[in-house]
């Protein structure tokens, strides 16, 4: 199986607007994406022109009622 990541935004965009862009594709993300362990991560890159920075991580989970939450983690950020 292939490894989720989310590109978006650029370099230079300021972080807070990066971070709503990630939440924006984990949110499309959602009615699709199967956990199977306890949770699934899927980092978040800035999408060029030049290297791509570390936004953060997505983490995907279920709860009790067996529904997909996400949470958005940020504290690895390279920006």
């Amino acid at each position: 199986m292939e490894e989720l990541v989310i590109k978006c935004g650029k370099n230079s965009d300021g972080l807070e607007k990066l971070i709503e862009l990630c939440k924006i594709e984990a949110e499309k993300l959602l009615p699709t994406i199967e956990i199977t362990n306890e949770k699934a991560s899927v980092p978040c890159w800035t999408d060029g022109p030049g290297l791509s920075e570390l936004i953060g991580v997505v983490y995907f989970k279920k709860n009790a009622d067996g529904n997909v939450l996400y949470e958005f983690d940020d504290s690895k950020s390279t920006l």
